[in-house]
This record gives structure tokens, sequence and C-alpha cells, in this order.
């Protein structure tokens, strides 16, 4: 089975720097401050690549940018945290400072369905892993759905069934029985597709933290980003890329 994770998110470049892989390519790596409201507390790592990049040179600190990739996943060896960073040669600086995009294309496994209210309804959310490359750490998030037909297929998915799906990425954060604080990506789905069969090549143990989030709540304040330089503009496609580059310098 071929899995997909492409994302396209708009954000803010900061904590730049500059550097090449071991091959020769030219690569930066910057911290993404998204400019959707339900990411707005998130910061998303980035690797950017100058190979048929057209917006490469524009990526300097303080820039909105939107950029076009495939989600993988790095851990902390000292905390053990997993983050999501994003490997990326389409950046584009952006065409109107309110334009907004955090779309997402992913092929997951579900862990755990569980049924909640919203809207005066039963609506589902479902704990689910995405795999990112062999050796590498299992991205666990929660997708929910609220359009009626997207939202009756994660209530009929069961454990360890994959999923393809599109939506909105979101996050969210909540304080724990204990009184620590958590937090998690989330999709909203907009067209959830099942898979004919289950590919075998993973399963994911459980996730540490069976806490659950809140609902999607929109905050009462948009983030504030400082002008942003101009970026050269370049094409803005979804299309996976076909390989991925050297990461080792």
């Amino acid at each position: 089975m071929s899995r997909i994770n492409n994302i396209q998110i708009t954000g803010m470049v900061a904590a730049l720097e500059t550097t090449s892989s071991k091959k020769g390519m030219g690569m930066k790596i910057f911290t993404l401050l998204p400019s959707a409201n339900k990411l707005q507390n998130a910061a998303i790592s980035v690797l950017a690549f100058d190979k048929d990049n057209p917006g490469y040179a524009g990526i300097v600190e303080g820039a909105e940018v939107v950029i076009t990739g495939k989600i993988s996943a790095s851990k902390d060896p000292e905390s053990g945290v997993v983050e999501m960073v994003v490997l990326t040669s389409n950046v584009k600086g952006l065409e109107k400072p309110d334009m907004k995009r955090n779309g997402v294309a992913v092929t997951l496994r579900a862990y755990q369905v569980t049924a909640f209210q919203a809207r005066g309804r039963n609506c589902y959310r479902v704990r689910a892993s995405l795999w990112t490359g062999k050796d590498k750490p299992m991205i666990w998030l929660n997708v929910t759905a609220f359009d009626q037909k997207p939202n009756e297929l994660l209530g009929s998915l069961g454990k360890n069934e994959d999923f393809i799906l599109e939506g909105n990425l979101g996050f969210s954060t909540w304080t724990r029985s204990d009184g620590t604080e958590s937090a998690s990506f989330e999709i909203n789905a907009k067209s959830v597709g099942f898979l004919e069969a289950a590919d075998e090549e993973y399963i994911p143990d459980e996730p540490e933290d069976q806490a659950e989030p809140p609902a999607y709540s929109e905050p009462q304040q948009p983030p504030v980003y400082a002008q942003a330089p101009a970026v050269p503009a370049g094409p803005i496609s979804m299309t996976p890329m076909l390989e991925e580059p050297e990461l080792d310098f």
C-alpha cells in the first residue's frame, strides 16, 4: 500500500538556520509558527531544500510563507518528545495577508474510536497513528469530523484499520487529571476513505497518553505577526515528493 502524508500550511519563519547536506544540497532549517487559528499554539519544524525550490532565497526570519511538503517526525533524545517535521522543496510567499491554508492528506491507522456530543448530535473522535517511515517515531493524533458522511465513516472504524483522509490540521492543549499539560495535533476530516487491505508493515504500540482532549474551539484572538518581507513566488502543489531528500548533515 502506498502511504501519503502531505501537508500545505502557512506560517511565519522563525529560528532560521542555513546549512547543507553531505551531498551539497542547500538546506534551511526553521520553525514555522502557523497562522491558522487552530494551530496558533503549535510550532512545526521545517527542512527546506534548495533543489527546484523557487521560494528558497526568500526564506528569511519574519517572512510569512506557504509550504507544501511531506510530514516526517523526529524524537528528542533527552525528553523523548516526538514532534512533527515537514520536508519541503516548495515555498511561496503569502499572496494575501489573511490567506490561511492548513490542509493535510494522510493515511492513518485507527487505534481507538470514542463518541462525544457536538452540535446536538453524536460525533466520533479517532485516536490514530501516522507512520512516517521505517525506524522513525510514530506521530499520534486525533481525528474528528462534523460533516455527516465523514463522521459516520470515522465511527465505523475498527482497531488497526487503515484509512485515508483529507482535512484541516488543528492543535489542542489540555490539562491531564494529574495536573500536567498535554497537547496533540488534530485533524478535522472533510473526506474519509477505507483501504481494501490493512498494511501489516507496522502495528503501532499503545500510545502513552490516553487522556481525551477537548473538542475544537476557536481562539478568541487570532495571532498577530510582523510585516513579512517579499518572497519569490512559486507554484503550489500537493504532489508528494518522489523520494525523501538526504537528511544526514
